[in-house]
C-alpha cells in the first residue's frame, strides 16, 4: 500500500467518525477548515450560553437582609425589662419574670428607659447584678 492510499483510508475513517452527515471531503485542508468551523460554532454557543446565565443572575431577585430592628436579639441567660413600672428580671425569652425589683422605671434616664423597653440582655448572673446596680443609682 502506498502512503497516499494509507492517508486516504485514515482520512476517510476520520470523515466517517466525525462528519457522518457531511458530504465527501476532498482533502486535508477542507477537513481542517471544517474542524475550525466547528470550534468557532462551539465557542459561539458557549458565549451565548454564558451571556444568558449572566443575564439571569443579574435579574434574579436579591435576598433581603432584615434590618437590625427586625432581627431577634441574641439569646442571653437573663433580660431586664419593664414590668408594671418596675425593673423585672426574666430568664431567657420567658414571658414571666423570675424577679421584680424595687427599682422604678420612672427614675431611669431616657436612654436606659428605651433600652429597658427592648430588653437589656445579661449573659451571666454577675453581669445581671452589675446592670441592676448601675440602674439603681
Amino acid at each position: 500500500m502506498s502512503s497516499n492510499h494509507i492517508f486516504f483510508v485514515n482520512f476517510f475513517a476520520l470523515k466517517v467518525l466525525f462528519f457522518p452527515c457531511a458530504g465527501i471531503i476532498k482533502d486535508e485542508k477542507e477537513l481542517i477548515n471544517m474542524k475550525n468551523k466547528r470550534r468557532i460554532a462551539a465557542a459561539a454557543v458557549l458565549a451565548v450560553f454564558s451571556a444568558l446565565v449572566c443575564v439571569a443572575a443579574l435579574r434574579a431577585p436579591k435576598a433581603e437582609v432584615p434590618a437590625e430592628e427586625d432581627q431577634a436579639p441574641p439569646a442571653a441567660e437573663y433580660y431586664l425589662r419593664d414590668c408594671d413600672g418596675f425593673i423585672a428580671v426574666y430568664r431567657g425569652a420567658s414571658a414571666t419574670p423570675i424577679n421584680i425589683t424595687e427599682i422604678e422605671t420612672a427614675t431611669l434616664n431616657d436612654t436606659d428607659f428605651e433600652l429597658l423597653q427592648k430588653g437589656i440582655p445579661a449573659e451571666s448572673r454577675n453581669e445581671l447584678l452589675l446592670l441592676l446596680e448601675d440602674l439603681s443609682s
